[in-house]
């Protein structure tokens, strides 16, 4: 229903802009990405006024462009111990063999998420339990 609801839309304004991105192969595309963003800005700047979001949503937020409040953003923390290489997980059985760029800010051995106990701030459950 809304594919067809923005392909109409499409067609309403290449009546109206006829000379709009004519050169152009991939007018489609461009017109629905202008209109994907046009219709979720206001929700995005409402979104990014509230206190009490998730560490994921501020991350896509702030990677949108949108200002979080300062009292909300300097509790995020973003993990910045990384691998260049993916290896596996010390944690997960050879079985499903889960290759992940994270380690754990403690210990140092990479860890996947469904064994470590934060997105933002990584640490494995083993650490977790020691502390």
């Amino acid at each position: 229903m809304i594919d067809i609801a923005a392909i109409n839309s499409m067609t309403l304004w290449l009546s109206q802009y006829p000379e709009w991105n004519q050169r152009k192969s991939n007018t489609r595309r461009i017109f629905l990405s202008q209109l994907s963003t046009a219709l979720t800005a206001p929700q995005n700047q409402r979104r990014s006024q509230e206190s009490r979001l998730m560490p994921k949503v501020k991350l896509a937020l702030l990677s949108l462009g949108y200002q979080v409040p300062l009292g909300t953003v300097k509790d995020l923390h973003v993990n910045t111990h990384t691998n260049r290489i993916k290896r596996r997980c010390y944690l997960c059985p050879a079985k499903p063999g889960r290759k992940v760029r994270q380690i754990c800010d403690n210990f140092g051995q990479n860890v996947c998420l469904s064994h470590s106990n934060s997105i933002t701030v990584v640490t494995c459950r083993t650490c977790e339990k020691k502390n």
